[in-house]
């Protein structure tokens, strides 16, 4: 299947499907490079502010870099966002690895900070439980 329509196989496809360009108007194209340039925008703005406040007491304790890589990947995934917009067939091929390895990297950095969470978390949770190791008797 091409994207302009010339050869189709998908028998009794709509020709709306086929025709990917057809189906996104140039309202609705400029609407959503406007939306996801606002969300861009503000995504490095709370990048900028975490590395600036990067050394406060409060950010130390959140691990400050880990945040500045999540946010960035979360910028760069919403910056490839654009993509998603049928503009030529090689958009629609990067677009996948684009979008998707970012969103994969950012649920991995959450996971580790949370294992991180739970493993500084797990004494002061058995605090008062009989297999806690300072358990009051």
């Amino acid at each position: 299947m091409n994207l302009r329509g010339t050869e189709t196989t998908i028998p009794n496809a709509p020709r709306e499907l086929l025709l990917g360009s057809s189906v996104v108007s140039q309202n609705f194209q400029i609407f959503l490079g406007t939306l996801l340039s606002t969300i861009l925008l503000l995504q490095l703005a709370l990048l900028a502010s975490v590395y600036k406040y990067r050394n406060t007491s409060t950010l130390k304790l959140h691990q400050p870099y880990a945040l500045i890589v999540y946010v960035g990947i979360a910028a760069f995934a919403t910056a490839c966002c654009i993509l998603f917009i049928p503009f030529n067939d090689t958009s629609c091929m990067i677009r996948d690895c684009l979008v998707i390895l970012p969103i994969t990297l950012m649920g991995n950095i959450l996971v580790a900070r949370s294992w991180r969470l739970s493993i500084l978390m797990a004494p002061a949770l058995g605090i008062g439980t009989s297999g806690g190791a300072t358990s009051a008797k």
